[in-house]
């Protein structure tokens, strides 16, 4: 199983995503530093995850959720506020933005 995920930091309200097998490992390592691309600009929370079976699927989804069409979607999703941790898999409709 793979997690794609959307961290925040509580310094700069800016968001990182990526994904990986454990979240709250990976959440681990943003907040220590290990992750050279966030040193620096934690501490980092998760505000959304979804979950996945496959790691391409997985895949598909960060590179849409890195990309510009989904700027609007994680803007809804920040300023809702309505999921703090969303569970998802390939079957979910998401290919009409890719």
């Amino acid at each position: 199983m793979f997690f794609v995920y959307v961290l925040q930091s509580e310094a700069t309200g800016k968001n990182c995503i990526g994904f990986f097998r454990d979240v709250i490992q990976r959440l681990g390592q943003h907040n220590s530093g290990i992750t050279e691309s966030t040193k620096n600009r934690g501490p980092w929370k998760v505000v959304y995850q979804e979950l996945f079976s496959t790691r391409s699927a997985a895949m598909k989804r960060e590179r849409f959720l890195k990309s510009g069409q989904s700027r609007e979607e994680l803007k809804r999703l920040a300023k809702a506020r309505l999921i703090e941790v969303g569970i998802a898999n390939e079957k979910t409709p998401h290919s009409r933005h890719s």
